[in-house]
């Protein structure tokens, strides 16, 4: 999905790492116009949470709760999930509404995106977990899965406001999609897109070929210069489709190519171009010319130096 986006929501379970999440939204808020909901997903009853808690401690308390002691703590735990990411908003925030979901976090919110008008949403990269407050941390890895809309991924050290979005693309149509996608975003806050081809160096690091050329039939032969030259026609391509997907009006772009392991790539520029956020395709195409983005996006999460949105 890659309309224009018109509403944020932003999962919050009183870590730190929602309150950035919450601080994120309110910026990106107020350059689109878009309405803010902050959700809170706990299980709908005492025997969802002791099916979720497992054999601990926890369990033994809830299996205790009556059912008026169980309504009570699924509101406290929203009410303080709520105040803290509001705690760290600066004082003209925008408004933001206040959803309780139940379920299991993950499948919670991304059903409640999918009803959503012109949804985006904005996740922490961890939580605190177990009875009170487990909302987020691993939970954004299946939020990433399951959503149909753009998600981003925020730190708490993500704490300096992205000044560049930077594009990872290889000709496919996710990182089209993410293209589009980062192109209207920088149309709204005036941010450069910087789009990123990455290439391996040599065939040999072009990912589940492991230097078997009967792959690669009907490339030519691979002497460096020819391999070399490959990556720059794919280069070209990519850079090409990508532009035209953004449209020029209003947006400054730079193209950049790297070579090495995308992933590793990826992040490495995202620091060296920091504050910047990562906006990529959930999936690539694969091979020679076409390996960058798949479950590159993962890794991309997991480690590079600001905000990262997926778009599916």
């Amino acid at each position: 999905m890659t309309d224009a986006i018109r509403t944020l929501l932003v999962p919050v379970d009183g870590s730190r790492h929602a309150a950035a999440a919450a601080r994120y939204a309110d910026g990106l808020a107020r350059a689109l116009g878009a309405r803010v909901v902050l959700l809170h997903a706990f299980p709908e009853s005492a025997r969802a949470l002791l099916e979720r808690l497992g054999n601990t401690a926890e369990q033994a308390v809830v299996a205790r709760l009556s059912t008026e002691d169980f309504d009570r703590m699924r509101k406290d735990s929203a009410a303080r999930a709520y105040a803290n990411a509001r705690s760290e908003l600066p004082q003209d925030a925008v408004a933001m509404d206040e959803e309780l979901i139940d379920g299991d976090p993950a499948e919670a919110v991304a059903a409640y995106a999918r009803s959503a008008d012109a949804p985006a949403i904005v996740t922490g990269w961890r939580g605190l977990g177990r009875v009170r407050e487990f909302l987020v941390g691993s939970v954004s890895e299946g939020i990433l899965q399951r959503a149909e809309c753009p998600v981003t991924v925020v730190s708490d050290d993500d704490v300096v406001a992205p000044r560049t979005y930077v594009v990872p693309v290889d000709g496919s149509e996710a990182s089209l999609a993410a293209a589009a996608h980062a192109g209207r975003l920088a149309r709204a806050t005036g941010m450069p897109v910087h789009l990123l081809h990455v290439f391996p160096n040599t065939p040999h690091e072009i990912p589940g070929v492991a230097g078997s050329m009967a792959e690669l039939a009907g490339v030519g032969p691979f002497a460096d210069e020819s391999f070399q030259e490959l990556g720059r026609e794919s280069a070209e391509r990519a850079f090409a489709r990508a532009r035209k997907k953004i449209g020029d009006a209003g947006v400054e772009i730079t193209d950049v190519r790297r070579g090495g392991d995308a992933a590793t790539a990826i992040t490495a520029y995202s620091r060296e171009v920091a504050p910047a956020e990562v906006v990529m395709g959930r999936r690539g195409l694969s091979r020679v010319e076409r390996f960058l983005v798949g479950s590159v996006s993962r890794r991309v999460v997991h480690g590079a130096y600001g905000p990262v949105t997926v778009v599916h």
